[in-house]
């Protein structure tokens, strides 16, 4: 408490050093329907580098799964998926780490504490109003945590809107019912925003389970979750460009792990993870600078059991993690002359955790200061950041990335950056007991990618394309490995590179509408270094596959739409000798959807039928990790929109 009180009165003095040095100042600003909108920091500056935003028709279709599942149709993304529904979901991007991409909160990460990655089966993609992913996020704006990629979640008011509500009933097969209602309500100067979603499934399903002899047919038990959460947004435009907003966010799983392929016997296991999230948002605009002040507070709990024999009374494992985060961000802005920007700021969080196997509570400071630019030079942009940051008392860190983007008309584009990244070491690996190390050294490296992209549009064809090189080096790459006793080491350096290429068509004529995209990627994640086996030198990461194909094509006429969704993954390595035996094979997995909808009485409804895995594939995303065959699920919804 003594550490947070000092934060606040340091954040205090902060703000009113930044509002007496803009008080007398007037601002440029961003005009929106006459609303002055401040962009963030991570977005403003990162007009250099790859970013991709989640279609809004594919958005609106799955929008009754989780963020995990909604990516692996809709993004050129990796999604490391332990079984069905409601198992952990995990995203990897470039053949890196899942703990190498972080996930943000309206510009918050929101990253596990204990592990650094993100389970994002605990994320409802419907309660989000835009997903975005920055490919090239680079360590200066995001801090740690971005060796990989950033995955941007955003909650945004509609200005326009007086009442908007919607409920949504889906029903699908191993008995899964999802239940979502929303409710938009406000006006030109307030808008509150109230989505809650209710999901159970059990998972039963039927897989043959090639670990064992004959390959038999096994019906998946013990697999069951729920999945229940509720997200409130308070938006305020206030009197003299002031704004503020508020963001709630509870979320509840209950989940049975499944056992892995191969064995006789039941897994009785069982996992709640819960996590409580908020923040407070505070924008001042001026006539040619803008102060953004945010602060926020996390308490993530989880808490895992398990037993050898349902009968049994106690528990062989019964492990507890709580921890607490409390973020605190300023930031000030210049814009000069309409060709330079300069924004400086700073962050600070203090985290804490309480863990059974951390043999009492642990703490962590991070402070962090940076500075960024930009220069507008006819079409082209000029970008750069820099920052230090600094955890507990460890040598700090300093960040910088550099890029550019040049317009050289309406159809070609050019994009070019390059920057450091690193990974601070999680609680887990620090402070685990037996094997945790306090002084183990982070993971860093740099990245630098080149992007062409052509935007062509004739008639009523749309088309717009992009092509990425790049190229990453990551040194110190942690490993748990077992001596003695299980524990972190800095065993390895890694080198990614590869060509990403993503296109979107749309042509429309009339009420008639086809929308389509596809992604390749072609990655080359190899191990350039290896301090404990040098004959892994030039292997393949694990989970890294070499190719990724993807892509949606949906078409509407008049209220009727359907349409699918398909991918394919290369083979996968899932150790690091690369043994052929242990790898996974290749797999594709296309989905089926149509609808249509009706206007009555003042409501819309909109009727629903996707079918998964449409072909009835077997495969494996995590290694003996069973998946679900064919699956069917209708859905209907309800709303009423009044503008």
């Amino acid at each position: 408490m003594k550490s947070i009180r000092s934060f606040c009165f340091t954040s205090g003095l902060l703000a009113l050093y930044f509002f007496n040095a803009v008080c007398a100042d007037s601002t440029k600003v961003y005009y929106l329907d006459e609303v002055s909108v401040v962009q963030s920091r991570n977005i403003i500056f990162s007009e250099d580098k790859r970013i991709i935003e989640v279609d809004s028709s594919i958005f609106e279709i799955y929008k009754n799964v989780n963020l995990g599942q909604l990516l692996s149709v809709s993004a050129p993304i990796t999604i490391r998926q332990y079984g069905a529904e409601g198992g952990i979901s995990m995203a990897a991007v470039r053949g890196l780490r899942v703990n190498h991409t972080q996930v943000n909160w309206n510009g918050i990460p929101i990253n596990s504490l204990t592990t650094g990655d993100n389970d994002l089966s605990l994320i409802p993609s419907g309660i989000i109003d835009r997903i975005q992913l920055n490919f090239g996020a680079s360590g200066s704006l995001y801090g740690s945590g971005t060796i990989g990629t950033s995955i941007g979640l955003t909650n945004e008011p509609d200005w326009k809107n007086k009442l908007n509500i919607n409920f949504c009933y889906e029903r699908g097969s191993f008995i899964s019912n999802k239940y979502k209602a929303a409710m938009r309500i406000g006006n030109e100067n307030f808008q509150y925003h109230i989505g809650a979603i209710h999901y159970t499934a059990a998972n039963n399903f039927i897989y043959n389970d090639y670990y064992l002899p004959g390959n038999p047919e096994v019906r998946m038990e013990d697999n069951a979750y729920s999945n229940s959460g509720i997200m409130q947004h308070f938006f305020f435009r206030l009197p003299k460009r002031n704004s503020i907003q508020v963001g709630i966010w509870y979320q509840d799983k209950n989940y049975e792990p499944p056992n892995t392929m191969g064995r006789y016997y039941r897994n009785y296991a069982y996992q709640n993870d819960n996590t409580f999230k908020t923040y407070l948002s505070w924008v001042k605009v001026y006539k040619s600078s803008s102060l953004t002040v945010k602060s926020a507070y996390f308490d993530d709990y989880l808490r895992y059991r398990y037993k050898q024999n349902v009968a049994d009374e106690d528990y062989a494992i019964d492990s507890k993690y709580d921890t607490r985060r409390v973020y605190n961000n300023l930031n000030f802005r210049k814009y000069i002359k309409n060709t330079i920007t300069i924004d400086i700021g700073s962050e600070l969080q203090l985290a804490q955790a309480d863990v059974s196997n951390y043999r009492g509570n642990r703490d962590e400071t991070r402070f962090a200061v940076m500075g960024a630019a930009k220069y507008k030079w006819k079409n082209t942009i000029f970008n750069t950041s820099l920052r230090e940051e600094f955890v507990d008392d460890r040598t700090p860190h300093t960040l910088y990335s550099f890029g550019i983007h040049r317009s050289l008309n309406s159809i070609h584009e050019f994009k070019a950056n390059i920057s450091n990244k690193y990974r601070t070491p999680t609680f887990n690996e620090r402070f685990w007991q037996p094997g945790g190390n306090p002084d183990l050294e982070p993971e860093q490296g740099w990245s630098t990618e080149v992007s062409y992209l052509n935007n062509f549009h004739r008639g009523n064809h749309h088309i717009r394309s992009s092509h990425t090189l790049y190229y990453a080096r990551i040194e110190n790459l942690v490993q748990w490995i077992t001596d003695s006793i299980i524990h972190p080491v800095p065993e390895k350096n890694a080198r990614t590179l590869g060509y990403e290429f993503t296109t979107n068509y749309q042509f429309s004529v009339g009420r008639f509408l086809i929308k389509s995209n596809l992604n390749y990627i072609f990655s080359n994640a190899i191990i350039t270094g290896h301090y404990e086996q040098a004959e892994f030198k030039g292997n393949k990461l694990i989970y890294a596959p070499a190719h990724t194909l993807s892509g949606f094509i949906n078409a509407s006429f008049k209220r009727i739409y359907g349409g699918i969704t398909s991918s394919l993954i290369s083979k996968q390595y899932t150790t690091e000798d690369n043994q052929e035996i242990l790898s996974l094979p290749a797999y594709s997995v296309t989905n089926l959807h149509m609808g249509t909808s009706w206007r009555l009485l003042g409501t819309s409804t909109t009727l629903q039928f996707r079918i998964i895995n449409l072909f009835n594939t077997s495969y494996e995303v995590v290694k003996a990790y069973a998946m679900p065959g064919r699956a069917f699920y209708i859905s209907v919804s309800i709303g009423l929109n009044k503008i």
